[in-house]
């Protein structure tokens, strides 16, 4: 399959919508690996296409000091940690293997 062109049905820019569309039924949807490692209920299924994407984070320079907004920061950095957390590594692998 080269293009997705008239196969697909849903077109959103939140994995939570497709999550939630294919938990209720929609069909197949291309996921993040962490969503099966978060615990929903659905079967990786292999279909020879792969994606990377960076999450970035930004916040305004002036919470940089802010010891409020480093708690959040250094939360959230430690639970999208690769070392801890293999769905978040850059390298390459098929959900059907990391979930057996």
């Amino acid at each position: 399959m080269t293009s997705l062109e008239g196969v697909v049905g849903i077109k959103t820019n939140s994995s939570v919508g497709v999550l939630y569309a294919v938990e209720r039924g929609a069909g197949v949807g291309f996921l993040p690996t962490s969503s099966i490692a978060l615990g929903a209920s659905l079967v990786a299924v292999d279909m020879g296409v792969s994606h990377h994407a960076d999450l970035w984070l930004t916040y305004h320079k002036e919470f940089r000091n802010s010891d409020r907004h480093k708690i959040v920061i250094d939360w959230l950095k430690k639970i999208f940690d690769p070392k801890t957390y293999a769905c978040f590594r850059m390298n390459s692998f098929t959900p059907t293997r990391w979930c057996r």
